[in-house]
Protein backbone atom coordinates (compact mmCIF):
# COMPACT_ATOMS: atom_id res chain seq x y z
CA UNK A 1 0.00 0.00 0.00
CA UNK A 2 1.45 3.46 -1.20
CA UNK A 3 1.37 5.93 1.67
CA UNK A 4 1.57 9.40 1.36
CA UNK A 5 1.72 13.07 2.98
CA UNK A 6 -1.33 14.03 1.05
CA UNK A 7 -3.16 11.63 2.51
CA UNK A 8 -3.20 12.62 5.76
CA UNK A 9 -6.64 14.30 7.58
CA UNK A 10 -6.02 17.93 8.03
CA UNK A 11 -6.94 19.15 11.18
CA UNK A 12 -10.53 20.97 9.63
CA UNK A 13 -11.23 17.52 8.12
CA UNK A 14 -10.43 15.33 11.61
CA UNK A 15 -12.86 18.17 13.66
CA UNK A 16 -15.62 17.85 10.78
CA UNK A 17 -15.40 14.00 11.41
CA UNK A 18 -15.60 14.31 14.75
CA UNK A 19 -18.76 16.43 14.21
CA UNK A 20 -20.47 14.28 12.19
CA UNK A 21 -19.76 11.12 14.72
CA UNK A 22 -18.73 9.42 11.29
CA UNK A 23 -17.27 5.68 12.45
CA UNK A 24 -13.27 5.60 11.66
CA UNK A 25 -12.34 1.80 10.98
CA UNK A 26 -9.30 0.90 12.84
CA UNK A 27 -6.32 -0.38 10.93
CA UNK A 28 -5.89 -3.26 13.26
CA UNK A 29 -8.96 -4.83 12.81
CA UNK A 30 -8.72 -7.41 9.56
CA UNK A 31 -10.74 -7.15 6.29
CA UNK A 32 -13.71 -9.96 6.28
CA UNK A 33 -12.53 -12.69 4.33
CA UNK A 34 -15.01 -13.49 1.15
CA UNK A 35 -17.92 -15.88 1.35
CA UNK A 36 -16.11 -18.55 -0.15
CA UNK A 37 -13.59 -18.70 1.97
CA UNK A 38 -15.83 -18.34 4.53
CA UNK A 39 -17.48 -21.30 3.77
CA UNK A 40 -14.14 -23.56 3.48
CA UNK A 41 -13.02 -22.54 6.89
CA UNK A 42 -12.14 -25.67 9.32
CA UNK A 43 -13.88 -25.85 12.32
CA UNK A 44 -11.09 -23.69 14.78
CA UNK A 45 -9.47 -26.90 16.53
CA UNK A 46 -8.24 -28.38 13.20
CA UNK A 47 -6.48 -25.41 11.62
CA UNK A 48 -3.83 -25.89 9.65
CA UNK A 49 0.10 -24.38 10.44
CA UNK A 50 -0.60 -20.92 9.09
CA UNK A 51 0.21 -19.35 5.81
CA UNK A 52 1.14 -16.45 5.40
CA UNK A 53 -1.34 -14.09 3.46
CA UNK A 54 -0.91 -10.46 1.99
CA UNK A 55 -2.90 -9.14 4.36
CA UNK A 56 -1.03 -10.29 7.48
CA UNK A 57 0.57 -7.02 8.86
CA UNK A 58 3.04 -6.72 11.45
CA UNK A 59 2.39 -4.86 14.48
CA UNK A 60 3.18 -1.45 14.69
CA UNK A 61 5.12 0.32 17.83
CA UNK A 62 3.85 3.61 18.97
CA UNK A 63 5.82 5.94 16.66
CA UNK A 64 7.80 9.00 18.13
CA UNK A 65 5.84 11.19 15.81
CA UNK A 66 2.40 9.90 17.42
CA UNK A 67 3.47 10.47 20.76
CA UNK A 68 4.37 13.64 20.15
CA UNK A 69 1.14 15.12 18.93
CA UNK A 70 -0.61 13.56 21.74
CA UNK A 71 1.58 15.59 24.27
CA UNK A 72 0.99 18.60 22.27
CA UNK A 73 -2.60 18.02 21.97
CA UNK A 74 -2.57 17.25 25.83
CA UNK A 75 -0.86 20.58 26.25
CA UNK A 76 -3.92 22.36 24.03
CA UNK A 77 -6.33 21.16 26.53
CA UNK A 78 -6.27 24.05 28.62
CA UNK A 79 -6.57 26.43 26.04
CA UNK A 80 -10.06 25.06 25.17
CA UNK A 81 -11.83 26.02 28.57
CA UNK A 82 -15.07 24.83 29.59
CA UNK A 83 -15.87 23.56 25.94
CA UNK A 84 -13.40 20.79 26.74
CA UNK A 85 -14.97 19.35 29.93
CA UNK A 86 -18.12 19.12 26.81
CA UNK A 87 -16.06 17.47 24.46
CA UNK A 88 -14.80 14.95 26.85
CA UNK A 89 -18.18 14.09 28.41
CA UNK A 90 -19.24 13.48 23.89
CA UNK A 91 -18.71 10.41 22.40
CA UNK A 92 -16.54 12.38 20.01
CA UNK A 93 -13.30 11.53 22.62
CA UNK A 94 -13.58 7.98 21.14
CA UNK A 95 -13.45 9.43 17.54
CA UNK A 96 -10.46 11.83 18.38
CA UNK A 97 -8.66 8.14 19.86
CA UNK A 98 -9.61 6.60 16.49
CA UNK A 99 -7.87 9.70 14.86
CA UNK A 100 -4.49 9.34 16.57
CA UNK A 101 -4.08 5.61 15.66
CA UNK A 102 -4.93 5.77 12.04
CA UNK A 103 -2.27 8.77 12.13
CA UNK A 104 -0.41 6.04 13.91
CA UNK A 105 -1.30 3.41 11.19
CA UNK A 106 -0.01 5.83 8.50
CA UNK A 107 2.72 7.10 9.64
CA UNK A 108 3.99 3.23 10.75
CA UNK A 109 4.65 3.09 7.29
CA UNK A 110 6.98 6.04 6.53
CA UNK A 111 10.00 4.38 7.83
CA UNK A 112 13.52 5.39 6.76
CA UNK A 113 15.27 3.62 3.86
CA UNK A 114 17.22 1.13 5.41
CA UNK A 115 21.14 1.72 4.57
CA UNK A 116 21.50 -1.68 3.10
CA UNK A 117 19.56 -3.20 -0.19
CA UNK A 118 16.18 -4.14 0.09
CA UNK A 119 15.00 -7.30 -0.90
CA UNK A 120 11.87 -7.12 -3.89
CA UNK A 121 10.38 -10.27 -5.08
CA UNK A 122 9.10 -10.14 -8.67
CA UNK A 123 6.89 -12.83 -9.62
CA UNK A 124 3.83 -13.86 -11.80
CA UNK A 125 0.40 -13.14 -10.88
CA UNK A 126 -2.24 -15.40 -11.35
CA UNK A 127 -4.05 -12.87 -14.05
CA UNK A 128 -2.60 -13.05 -17.53
CA UNK A 129 0.44 -10.84 -18.48
CA UNK A 130 0.35 -8.96 -14.81
CA UNK A 131 3.13 -9.49 -12.11
CA UNK A 132 3.63 -9.16 -8.42
CA UNK A 133 6.13 -6.62 -6.63
CA UNK A 134 7.10 -7.69 -3.35
CA UNK A 135 9.16 -5.66 -0.68
CA UNK A 136 10.89 -7.90 1.99
CA UNK A 137 12.73 -5.46 4.51
CA UNK A 138 15.97 -5.74 5.64
CA UNK A 139 14.69 -6.13 9.59
CA UNK A 140 13.01 -9.61 9.63
CA UNK A 141 10.12 -8.47 12.28
CA UNK A 142 9.20 -6.02 9.22
CA UNK A 143 6.04 -7.91 6.75
CA UNK A 144 6.65 -8.33 3.42
CA UNK A 145 4.66 -5.85 1.77
CA UNK A 146 2.94 -6.01 -1.96
CA UNK A 147 4.49 -3.09 -3.46
CA UNK A 148 1.89 -3.74 -6.98
CA UNK A 149 -0.12 -5.84 -8.61
CA UNK A 150 0.02 -5.33 -11.85
CA UNK A 151 3.65 -4.45 -12.51
CA UNK A 152 5.85 -3.72 -15.16
CA UNK A 153 9.42 -4.36 -16.11
CA UNK A 154 11.90 -3.18 -13.40
CA UNK A 155 15.33 -1.39 -14.09
CA UNK A 156 18.25 -2.25 -12.82
CA UNK A 157 19.02 -0.46 -9.35
CA UNK A 158 21.76 -0.14 -6.59
CA UNK A 159 19.45 0.19 -3.94
CA UNK A 160 17.44 -3.02 -4.06
CA UNK A 161 18.49 -7.04 -4.68
CA UNK A 162 15.65 -8.62 -7.63
CA UNK A 163 14.74 -12.18 -7.25
CA UNK A 164 12.28 -13.01 -10.45
CA UNK A 165 9.73 -16.11 -9.41
CA UNK A 166 10.97 -17.78 -13.18
CA UNK A 167 7.20 -18.70 -13.95
CA UNK A 168 6.56 -22.65 -14.45
CA UNK A 169 5.83 -22.79 -18.10
CA UNK A 170 9.88 -21.44 -18.44
CA UNK A 171 11.29 -24.46 -16.46
CA UNK A 172 11.77 -28.43 -16.74
CA UNK A 173 11.09 -30.43 -13.95
CA UNK A 174 12.79 -33.75 -13.38
CA UNK A 175 12.66 -36.32 -10.44
CA UNK A 176 15.31 -38.74 -10.59
CA UNK A 177 16.94 -41.87 -8.74
CA UNK A 178 20.38 -41.73 -8.80
CA UNK A 179 23.13 -44.01 -7.47
CA UNK A 180 24.75 -42.35 -4.73
CA UNK A 181 27.87 -43.86 -5.99
CA UNK A 182 30.25 -41.64 -8.39
CA UNK A 183 29.74 -37.95 -9.26
CA UNK A 184 25.87 -37.13 -9.08
CA UNK A 185 26.21 -34.31 -11.18
CA UNK A 186 27.72 -36.68 -14.23
CA UNK A 187 25.22 -39.19 -13.26
CA UNK A 188 22.12 -36.61 -13.61
CA UNK A 189 23.38 -35.60 -16.94
CA UNK A 190 24.29 -39.20 -18.11
CA UNK A 191 20.32 -40.18 -16.56
CA UNK A 192 19.05 -37.03 -18.93
CA UNK A 193 21.05 -37.76 -21.71
CA UNK A 194 19.80 -41.59 -21.53
CA UNK A 195 16.30 -40.59 -21.55
CA UNK A 196 16.47 -37.73 -24.61
CA UNK A 197 15.81 -35.13 -21.56
CA UNK A 198 18.75 -32.64 -21.70
CA UNK A 199 18.77 -30.44 -24.31
CA UNK A 200 21.27 -27.83 -25.73
CA UNK A 201 22.09 -24.82 -23.02
CA UNK A 202 20.81 -27.15 -19.77
CA UNK A 203 23.48 -28.72 -18.52
CA UNK A 204 24.95 -25.39 -17.49
CA UNK A 205 22.05 -24.57 -15.82
CA UNK A 206 20.78 -27.20 -13.93
CA UNK A 207 19.79 -27.36 -10.33
CA UNK A 208 19.61 -30.64 -7.80
CA UNK A 209 17.69 -30.97 -4.95
CA UNK A 210 18.46 -33.76 -2.79
CA UNK A 211 15.38 -35.47 -1.11
CA UNK A 212 16.18 -38.97 0.00
CA UNK A 213 18.57 -41.72 0.03
CA UNK A 214 17.60 -45.13 0.49
CA UNK A 215 18.80 -48.68 -1.07
CA UNK A 216 21.99 -47.28 -2.23
CA UNK A 217 20.05 -44.19 -4.25
CA UNK A 218 19.07 -40.74 -3.39
CA UNK A 219 15.74 -39.20 -4.80
CA UNK A 220 16.82 -35.76 -6.66
CA UNK A 221 14.58 -33.10 -8.27
CA UNK A 222 16.05 -31.65 -11.19
CA UNK A 223 15.41 -27.45 -12.73
CA UNK A 224 16.80 -26.30 -15.31
CA UNK A 225 15.26 -23.31 -17.52
CA UNK A 226 14.19 -23.42 -21.15
CA UNK A 227 16.82 -22.58 -23.58
CA UNK A 228 14.58 -19.49 -24.69
CA UNK A 229 12.34 -18.14 -21.85
CA UNK A 230 8.43 -17.36 -23.38
CA UNK A 231 8.05 -13.53 -24.59
CA UNK A 232 5.63 -12.49 -21.33
CA UNK A 233 8.58 -13.33 -19.32
CA UNK A 234 11.97 -12.54 -21.03
CA UNK A 235 11.60 -8.74 -20.25
CA UNK A 236 11.40 -9.42 -16.52
CA UNK A 237 14.41 -11.09 -16.40
CA UNK A 238 16.79 -8.58 -17.54
CA UNK A 239 17.51 -6.66 -14.11
CA UNK A 240 17.16 -9.99 -12.17
CA UNK A 241 19.84 -10.61 -9.91
CA UNK A 242 18.75 -13.88 -8.63
CA UNK A 243 16.08 -16.41 -10.15
CA UNK A 244 13.73 -18.63 -7.91
CA UNK A 245 10.61 -21.12 -9.13
CA UNK A 246 7.62 -18.73 -9.30
CA UNK A 247 6.29 -22.39 -7.67
CA UNK A 248 9.01 -22.85 -4.41
CA UNK A 249 7.32 -19.35 -3.71
CA UNK A 250 4.03 -20.95 -2.74
CA UNK A 251 3.51 -22.49 1.27
CA UNK A 252 4.16 -26.11 -0.58
CA UNK A 253 5.78 -27.90 3.00
CA UNK A 254 1.49 -28.56 4.11
CA UNK A 255 -0.29 -30.32 1.30
CA UNK A 256 0.50 -33.29 -1.06
CA UNK A 257 -0.77 -31.83 -4.13
CA UNK A 258 -1.12 -27.67 -4.92
CA UNK A 259 -3.40 -26.17 -7.60
CA UNK A 260 -2.45 -22.65 -8.63
CA UNK A 261 -3.20 -20.30 -11.41
CA UNK A 262 0.12 -18.50 -13.04
CA UNK A 263 -0.49 -15.84 -15.70
CA UNK A 264 -3.74 -17.24 -16.33
CA UNK A 265 -2.84 -21.05 -16.75
CA UNK A 266 -3.47 -24.06 -14.07
CA UNK A 267 -0.60 -25.74 -12.18
CA UNK A 268 -0.05 -28.17 -10.75
CA UNK A 269 2.41 -29.91 -8.38
CA UNK A 270 3.14 -32.42 -5.96
CA UNK A 271 5.03 -32.32 -2.70
CA UNK A 272 6.95 -35.32 -0.38
CA UNK A 273 8.76 -33.97 2.32
CA UNK A 274 8.02 -30.79 2.52
CA UNK A 275 9.77 -30.13 -1.24
CA UNK A 276 7.83 -30.56 -4.68
CA UNK A 277 8.71 -33.12 -6.41
CA UNK A 278 7.47 -32.44 -9.65
CA UNK A 279 4.96 -29.51 -11.18
CA UNK A 280 3.82 -28.18 -14.10
CA UNK A 281 1.54 -26.23 -16.03
CA UNK A 282 -1.47 -27.82 -17.99
CA UNK A 283 -2.15 -25.22 -20.93
CA UNK A 284 -5.57 -24.47 -19.37
CA UNK A 285 -7.04 -21.31 -18.21
CA UNK A 286 -9.90 -23.73 -15.84
CA UNK A 287 -9.99 -26.68 -14.25
CA UNK A 288 -11.91 -29.42 -16.44
CA UNK A 289 -12.16 -33.10 -16.76
CA UNK A 290 -9.12 -33.16 -18.64
CA UNK A 291 -7.04 -31.35 -16.12
CA UNK A 292 -8.02 -34.29 -13.79
CA UNK A 293 -7.17 -36.71 -16.23
CA UNK A 294 -3.73 -35.04 -16.55
CA UNK A 295 -3.44 -35.16 -12.92
CA UNK A 296 -4.50 -38.67 -12.33
CA UNK A 297 -1.78 -39.57 -15.31
CA UNK A 298 1.19 -37.92 -13.15
CA UNK A 299 0.00 -39.52 -10.50
CA UNK A 300 0.20 -43.28 -11.69
CA UNK A 301 3.60 -42.24 -13.36
CA UNK A 302 5.23 -41.09 -10.38
CA UNK A 303 4.06 -43.41 -8.28
CA UNK A 304 5.26 -46.12 -10.60
CA UNK A 305 8.78 -44.45 -10.75
CA UNK A 306 8.72 -44.37 -6.73
CA UNK A 307 8.45 -40.74 -6.63
CA UNK A 308 5.32 -40.67 -4.73
CA UNK A 309 4.28 -43.12 -1.91
CA UNK A 310 0.89 -42.89 -2.59
CA UNK A 311 -1.93 -40.84 -3.96
CA UNK A 312 -2.02 -37.55 -2.89
CA UNK A 313 -4.67 -37.43 0.23
CA UNK A 314 -4.37 -33.55 1.07
CA UNK A 315 -5.11 -30.86 -1.24
CA UNK A 316 -4.24 -26.93 -1.29
CA UNK A 317 -5.46 -24.55 -4.04
CA UNK A 318 -4.57 -20.86 -4.46
CA UNK A 319 -6.17 -18.12 -6.46
CA UNK A 320 -9.34 -17.62 -8.29
CA UNK A 321 -11.04 -20.90 -8.93
CA UNK A 322 -15.28 -21.67 -8.70
CA UNK A 323 -17.01 -24.31 -7.13
CA UNK A 324 -17.12 -26.54 -9.93
CA UNK A 325 -13.36 -26.35 -9.90
CA UNK A 326 -13.00 -27.08 -6.71
CA UNK A 327 -15.50 -29.74 -6.51
CA UNK A 328 -13.18 -31.63 -9.32
CA UNK A 329 -10.13 -31.52 -7.14
CA UNK A 330 -11.67 -32.57 -4.23
CA UNK A 331 -13.31 -35.42 -6.06
CA UNK A 332 -9.91 -36.37 -6.80
CA UNK A 333 -8.65 -36.59 -3.56
CA UNK A 334 -11.56 -38.71 -2.29
CA UNK A 335 -13.29 -35.88 -0.57
CA UNK A 336 -17.08 -34.90 -1.08
CA UNK A 337 -18.03 -31.40 -2.87
CA UNK A 338 -19.04 -29.96 0.60
CA UNK A 339 -16.70 -31.45 2.88
CA UNK A 340 -14.14 -29.03 4.88
CA UNK A 341 -11.52 -30.99 5.89
CA UNK A 342 -8.86 -28.77 6.89
CA UNK A 343 -6.29 -31.48 6.95
CA UNK A 344 -7.00 -32.60 3.72
CA UNK A 345 -8.39 -29.37 1.70
CA UNK A 346 -7.62 -25.54 2.18
CA UNK A 347 -8.38 -23.25 -0.20
CA UNK A 348 -6.96 -19.67 -0.64
CA UNK A 349 -9.11 -17.14 -3.07
CA UNK A 350 -5.68 -15.26 -3.67
CA UNK A 351 -2.03 -16.14 -3.86
CA UNK A 352 -0.09 -15.85 -0.43
CA UNK A 353 2.71 -13.84 0.24
CA UNK A 354 6.00 -15.35 -1.18
CA UNK A 355 7.91 -17.99 0.78
CA UNK A 356 11.79 -17.43 0.42
CA UNK A 357 13.62 -20.49 0.65
CA UNK A 358 17.24 -19.81 2.02
CA UNK A 359 19.36 -20.02 0.09
CA UNK A 360 17.67 -19.21 -3.44
CA UNK A 361 18.05 -21.94 -5.76
CA UNK A 362 19.37 -19.34 -8.75
CA UNK A 363 17.97 -20.32 -12.06
CA UNK A 364 19.20 -17.84 -14.53
CA UNK A 365 18.48 -18.59 -18.23
CA UNK A 366 20.60 -19.06 -21.22
CA UNK A 367 20.83 -15.10 -21.53
CA UNK A 368 21.10 -14.51 -17.95
CA UNK A 369 24.40 -16.95 -17.67
CA UNK A 370 25.80 -15.48 -20.46
CA UNK A 371 25.37 -12.05 -19.11
CA UNK A 372 26.45 -12.62 -15.74
CA UNK A 373 29.72 -14.09 -17.76
CA UNK A 374 30.39 -10.89 -19.21
CA UNK A 375 29.98 -8.94 -16.17
CA UNK A 376 32.65 -11.55 -14.58
CA UNK A 377 34.91 -11.28 -17.35
CA UNK A 378 34.22 -7.24 -17.38
CA UNK A 379 34.57 -6.82 -13.14
CA UNK A 380 37.78 -9.14 -13.65
CA UNK A 381 39.44 -7.18 -16.54
CA UNK A 382 38.46 -4.24 -14.20
CA UNK A 383 39.94 -5.44 -11.03
CA UNK A 384 43.29 -6.55 -13.32
CA UNK A 385 43.78 -2.66 -14.64
CA UNK A 386 43.21 -1.67 -10.80
CA UNK A 387 45.78 -3.66 -9.85
CA UNK A 388 48.01 -2.56 -12.70
CA UNK A 389 46.95 1.06 -11.87
CA UNK A 390 47.69 0.90 -7.80
CA UNK A 391 51.08 -0.88 -8.92
CA UNK A 392 51.91 1.96 -11.32
CA UNK A 393 50.58 4.19 -9.00
CA UNK A 394 52.44 2.91 -5.86
CA UNK A 395 55.80 2.90 -8.25
CA UNK A 396 55.34 6.06 -8.60
CA UNK A 397 55.14 7.39 -5.23
CA UNK A 398 57.88 4.94 -4.07
CA UNK A 399 59.73 7.03 -7.64
CA UNK A 400 58.56 10.32 -6.60
CA UNK A 401 58.99 9.65 -2.78
CA UNK A 402 62.77 8.73 -3.53
CA UNK A 403 62.79 11.56 -5.38
CA UNK A 404 61.75 14.18 -3.03
CA UNK A 405 64.24 12.91 -0.46
CA UNK A 406 66.97 13.09 -2.58
CA UNK A 407 66.18 16.61 -3.55
CA UNK A 408 65.34 17.36 0.00
CA UNK A 409 69.12 15.79 0.95
CA UNK A 410 70.57 18.26 -2.08
CA UNK A 411 68.61 21.26 -0.58
CA UNK A 412 69.73 20.48 3.26
CA UNK A 413 73.56 19.63 1.78
CA UNK A 414 73.26 23.10 0.06
CA UNK A 415 72.27 24.58 2.63
CA UNK A 416 75.16 23.14 5.18
CA UNK A 417 77.36 24.29 2.57
CA UNK A 418 76.49 27.42 2.27
CA UNK A 419 76.24 28.04 6.19
CA UNK A 420 79.81 26.25 6.47
CA UNK A 421 81.12 28.77 3.67
CA UNK A 422 82.20 31.43 5.31
CA UNK A 423 83.95 29.54 8.02
CA UNK A 424 85.94 27.87 5.42
CA UNK A 425 86.82 31.43 4.06
CA UNK A 426 88.18 32.22 7.82
CA UNK A 427 90.18 29.02 7.75
CA UNK A 428 91.60 29.58 4.37
CA UNK A 429 92.50 32.78 5.60
CA UNK A 430 93.98 31.11 8.80
CA UNK A 431 95.50 29.07 7.03
CA UNK A 432 97.66 31.62 4.94
CA UNK A 433 98.21 33.56 7.37
CA UNK A 434 99.78 31.18 9.03
CA UNK A 435 102.07 29.49 6.03
CA UNK A 436 102.95 33.64 5.58
CA UNK A 437 104.48 33.55 9.64
CA UNK A 438 105.35 30.24 9.73
CA UNK A 439 108.72 30.71 8.68
CA UNK A 440 109.09 33.47 10.99
CA UNK A 441 107.54 31.89 14.39
CA UNK A 442 108.17 27.59 13.71
CA UNK A 443 111.01 25.84 15.40
CA UNK A 444 110.79 23.32 12.16
CA UNK A 445 110.53 26.40 9.25
CA UNK A 446 112.96 28.91 10.71
CA UNK A 447 116.70 28.44 9.21
CA UNK A 448 118.31 29.55 12.15
CA UNK A 449 117.16 27.95 14.31
CA UNK A 450 117.41 24.17 11.84
CA UNK A 451 121.15 25.65 11.85
CA UNK A 452 121.20 25.52 15.64
CA UNK A 453 119.96 22.16 15.73
CA UNK A 454 122.32 20.43 12.98
CA UNK A 455 125.05 22.29 14.30
CA UNK A 456 124.67 20.74 17.64
CA UNK A 457 125.33 17.06 15.83
CA UNK A 458 128.67 18.19 14.68
CA UNK A 459 131.47 17.04 17.04
CA UNK A 460 134.67 17.75 16.77
CA UNK A 461 136.39 18.99 13.59
CA UNK A 462 135.57 15.63 11.48
CA UNK A 463 132.47 17.36 10.43
CA UNK A 464 132.14 20.15 8.26
CA UNK A 465 129.08 22.18 7.15
CA UNK A 466 129.45 23.78 3.91
CA UNK A 467 125.43 24.60 2.71
CA UNK A 468 122.20 25.13 4.44
CA UNK A 469 119.47 25.77 2.10
CA UNK A 470 115.95 26.16 2.44
CA UNK A 471 112.91 26.60 0.28
CA UNK A 472 109.74 26.44 0.34
CA UNK A 473 109.25 23.72 2.61
CA UNK A 474 112.78 21.66 1.44
CA UNK A 475 115.85 21.30 3.31
CA UNK A 476 119.49 20.67 1.33
CA UNK A 477 122.52 20.20 3.73
CA UNK A 478 125.82 19.70 2.15
CA UNK A 479 129.10 18.70 4.03
CA UNK A 480 132.06 16.88 4.31
CA UNK A 481 133.63 14.05 6.59
CA UNK A 482 136.88 12.53 6.62
CA UNK A 483 135.63 8.96 6.01
CA UNK A 484 132.33 7.59 4.67
CA UNK A 485 131.30 6.16 8.04
CA UNK A 486 131.43 9.60 9.88
CA UNK A 487 129.41 10.77 6.96
CA UNK A 488 126.96 8.13 7.32
CA UNK A 489 126.19 8.97 10.76
CA UNK A 490 125.91 12.20 10.65
CA UNK A 491 123.17 11.95 7.99
CA UNK A 492 121.38 9.26 10.63
CA UNK A 493 121.85 12.25 13.94
CA UNK A 494 120.08 14.70 11.33
CA UNK A 495 117.27 12.74 10.70
CA UNK A 496 116.82 11.58 14.31
CA UNK A 497 116.26 15.49 15.61
CA UNK A 498 112.98 16.13 17.34
CA UNK A 499 112.21 19.36 14.92
CA UNK A 500 113.05 17.66 11.51
CA UNK A 501 110.91 14.73 12.17
CA UNK A 502 108.25 15.84 10.07
CA UNK A 503 110.43 15.73 6.97
CA UNK A 504 111.17 13.37 4.87
CA UNK A 505 115.27 12.65 4.26
CA UNK A 506 117.00 11.31 0.66
CA UNK A 507 120.29 11.18 0.87
CA UNK A 508 123.05 9.91 -2.02
CA UNK A 509 125.93 8.11 -1.39
CA UNK A 510 128.92 9.88 -0.12
CA UNK A 511 131.59 11.22 -2.75
CA UNK A 512 135.24 11.26 -2.29
CA UNK A 513 136.46 15.67 -2.44
CA UNK A 514 140.11 15.30 -1.80
CA UNK A 515 142.53 13.55 0.35
CA UNK A 516 140.83 12.01 3.07
CA UNK A 517 137.51 14.06 2.70
CA UNK A 518 134.67 12.41 1.70
CA UNK A 519 131.25 15.10 0.43
CA UNK A 520 127.57 14.33 1.33
CA UNK A 521 124.67 15.62 0.63
CA UNK A 522 121.21 15.28 1.99
CA UNK A 523 117.53 17.01 1.15
CA UNK A 524 114.87 16.76 3.09
CA UNK A 525 111.07 17.60 2.44
CA UNK A 526 107.65 18.06 4.37
CA UNK A 527 105.09 16.32 3.39
CA UNK A 528 102.59 19.05 3.09
CA UNK A 529 105.22 21.35 1.23
CA UNK A 530 103.55 21.65 -2.12
CA UNK A 531 100.23 22.47 -0.16
CA UNK A 532 101.48 24.97 2.16
CA UNK A 533 102.30 27.38 -0.95
CA UNK A 534 98.37 27.21 -2.40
Amino acid sequence: METSLEKLPSPLEAEASLEEDQEVPSPEMPPPLPLQQRESMPPIGEMPPPIPSQHSSSQHRPSPVVSLLKKEWLRFQPFLGKHWNSFVSSDKQQQAEKIFSKVEYELSSLKKTSPQRDLLVLRPSEHETQWQLWKFPNRKEDAPILLDDQTLPLAPSLKTRLLVGVPTRDLVVIPLWISTEGNLQELIELELSSKHLLRRGMAEGLKTIPLETKEGRILVVVLAPTSSPSTLTAPYLKAANQFEASARLLPHQYADLLVWRELGEVCFGFSRKEQFVWFSGTNETMVTPATIGLIKRMTLRLEAEAILQETPRSLHIFGSFSEEERSLLKNFIGMSATALDSKKYNYYSELPQPILSTPPLDLPDEAARDKRLHQEKSLRLKRIIALIAFIYFCLLLLGGSALFVKKWTLQYFQHRITKEQLAIEQANQAITQWQEFRPAIDPTAYPLDILTEIARQIHGEKIRLITLAGIEGKLQIVGEATNVTQAYHFIEQIKKIPELQEYEWTSGQPKLAGKSSVRFELEGSRSHAKTSSE
